[in-house]
């Protein structure tokens, strides 16, 4: 997962850097963005370590685990990290194909003219 994590940001940050979306022209990119690194930070630092952790209890215990409280947290957590992440996922499909809040404004460059 974190490999595909990674190949997600490096060609996002190729499209945005090569096509006329940009980086910070719109508010959906933005969006996108800002959520995209949240659900690879939870994914990297807390969803996949309680996995690995549940998995190891499982091996060791086998059916016993399900007594252990921190397989259950663990499991738990697992279970609804999945839920949010899966749903954030939608959401961030949705901003790509309907592309709303539209193009931040631009700052008016005064010109200054000299005499």
């Amino acid at each position: 997962m974190i490999p595909s994590a990674i190949g997600s940001v490096i060609t996002a940050t190729f499209l945005c850097w090569m096509t006329n979306y940009g980086f910070t022209k719109f508010y959906w990119v933005i969006a996108k963005w800002i959520i995209t690194t949240g659900l690879i930070i939870f994914g990297t630092f807390w969803l996949f370590p309680w996995g690995n952790v549940a998995e190891n209890i499982s091996l060791e215990e086998g059916l016993q685990s399900f007594r252990n409280s921190i397989y259950s947290f663990d499991a738990q957590g697992v279970l609804i990290g999945t839920v949010i992440q899966v749903v954030f996922l939608i959401f961030i499909i949705s901003i790509s194909v309907l592309k709303p809040w539209g193009r931040r404004p631009l700052k008016e460059q005064k010109q200054v003219i000299t005499d």
